[in-house]
């Protein structure tokens, strides 16, 4: 737990940085797998504050699965 709010703030730059590169892979995976590439994909919705990325996959077990997750739109705080 941060002591300080240096410390809080040099956490929540980490944080910040480390999901600007996740949403880099992700564009990078669209421009790569589109939602109908067998096995794999990823789609997003764009709203007014947030955008939500759907990625789509097979498990281990070679069933579809899914993971969902939103990202704050840049310039939102």
């Amino acid at each position: 737990m941060p002591a300080t709010n240096a410390e809080l703030e040099a956490d929540l730059n980490l944080v910040h940085h480390i999901l600007e590169g996740v949403q880099h892979r992700l564009v990078q995976l669209e421009a790569r797998l589109p939602i109908s590439h067998t096995g794999y994909g990823v789609s997003k919705e764009v709203g007014e504050t947030e955008t939500t990325y759907h990625v789509h996959l097979i498990d281990r077990f070679g069933k579809p699965a899914q993971i969902t997750f939103t990202v704050q739109n840049e310039g939102e705080t």
